[in-house]
């Protein structure tokens, strides 16, 4: 009996050991499979992300270059001038000169700026350097609109390229502040941490705001930082104007505006800054 008894206490082990490892199978199985799906998923966002913006920046390049090509042979005018039958001369067109409608025979040129505004009337500004960042510029009621929100209003972690809220939206302020993610697929801020070489920096000195009137500001980088994303005078959250005039005391002593370009780290405690001033 003892000897049954025995056995029958080793088969109770080992079918509990067989369940306690199809339990850890099966929970192994499931966080691969819960892995396997996020990995899917960001990727899927990361394109409909990149679809997004590419699609902008044609938007934005195509009229530019245009415009450009174009110089002075690109006029002004209205459809009913243009149809005409009283040939008037047109007047070249100036940064002043209203966009819309703007014609060069039978082709016509719509104001980009004016598009992407009313894509989304958040849209303040383009930013560039060189084919690093290329993105449109948006300015939410707040900070945290723009982490999870692309251009277009898509719920998306690739989110935008945003001012900060408390600064004016014509960068007259001392010091702007422009946020974007640190994207592992390459996109948005993520180029700027090249920045940090000393030697591509020199190559790469300068960032170009295109206002919605066209009017052009160049800032060029005079620093690249980590900082420690929680001290009062970095949070963005709490950082005051007089705290950011503190931070940037690097800045050429003739600069009238500084330019601020913040995104993350690998490190969640750290923040990359670049700083720019104003190019008279």
């Amino acid at each position: 009996m003892r000897v049954i008894f025995g056995n029958k206490k080793a088969t109770k082990q080992s079918g509990i050991g067989r369940i306690v490892c199809l339990a850890i199978i099966v929970v192994g199985l499931g966080l691969i499979g819960f892995a396997s799906y996020r990995l899917i998923d960001a990727h899927i966002e990361y394109a409909a992300a990149r679809a997004e913006y590419e699609a902008l920046r044609d938007i934005f390049s195509g009229f530019a270059d245009s415009r450009s090509f174009l110089g002075n042979n690109f006029t002004g005018t209205d459809r009913q001038s243009q149809q005409s039958d009283v040939e008037e001369p047109s007047a070249p067109l100036s940064e002043e000169t209203p966009l819309e409608g703007a014609y060069l025979g039978n082709a016509e040129f719509a104001d980009p700026m004016i598009e992407l505004s009313e894509i989304n009337p958040d849209f303040v500004a383009w930013i560039t350097i060189d084919s690093l960042i290329d993105y449109p510029l948006v300015q939410g009621r707040n900070n945290n609109r723009y982490l999870s929100v692309t251009f277009r209003g898509e719920r998306n972690s690739s989110g935008a390229i945003f001012l900060d809220y408390r600064n004016s939206a014509d960068f007259t302020d001392q010091v702007s502040i422009i946020y974007g993610h640190n994207m592992r697929d390459g996109s948005m801020f993520r180029p700027l941490h090249q920045l940090r070489d000393p030697d591509f920096l020199a190559e790469h000195q300068y960032i170009t705001v295109i206002m919605q009137n066209w009017e052009i500001l160049v800032y060029r980088i005079f620093a690249a930082r980590i900082v420690n994303a929680w001290d009062t005078e970095n949070n963005p959250k709490v950082m005051t104007a007089a705290a950011i005039s503190r931070a940037i005391i690097d800045a050429p002593a003739n600069a009238e505006r500084v330019l601020i370009l913040s995104t993350c780290t690998n490190n969640s405690d750290e923040r990359l800054r670049i700083y720019a001033a104003l190019v008279d």
